[in-house]
């Protein structure tokens, strides 16, 4: 939890460019002490699961080699036009880490389908590597 607290004292620039009150500022800061008591007592934090997504761009440019001989000057060869692609990376983590991820395959979104898909799997995952979660 202090690193929540922390997260907060040190991006209080960052919160005033969103515009936020001083009021809105302590508000929050207040909240993360509480949540800190609150977790030494009752540790729910451990029983947290977050869920993120995040888009990879990646470059797939295949290139040959070629050999050559002592002194030949080599073929001067444009570099390919830039073909970037985007993939969907969905992660599910605990305060332990990594618990389960997927790529999508390119060109796909989430959508509920697949959403609900991903939970089915977290489920299985989650039981078999952490039962503490397990209910």
């Amino acid at each position: 939890m202090k690193i929540m607290i922390e997260y907060w004292v040190v991006n209080i620039e960052t919160l005033r460019s969103t515009e936020l009150t001083s009021k809105n500022m302590m508000d929050r800061i207040s909240i993360c002490e509480a949540l800190t008591k609150r977790n030494k007592i009752d540790p729910f934090l451990k029983l947290m699961i977050n869920g993120e997504e995040k888009w990879i761009t990646y470059d797939n440019i295949v290139r040959k080699r070629s050999c050559l001989k002592r002194g030949e000057a080599s073929q001067t060869m444009p570099k390919p036009g830039i073909t970037t692609r985007k993939v969907l990376l969905c992660i599910w983590r605990d305060w332990k880490g990594i618990i389960y991820y997927e790529l999508l395959p390119w060109g796909k979104t989430l959508n509920s389908d697949i959403y609900c898909q991903q939970l089915d799997h977290l489920k299985i995952v989650t039981d078999q590597k952490r039962p503490e979660l397990a209910n």
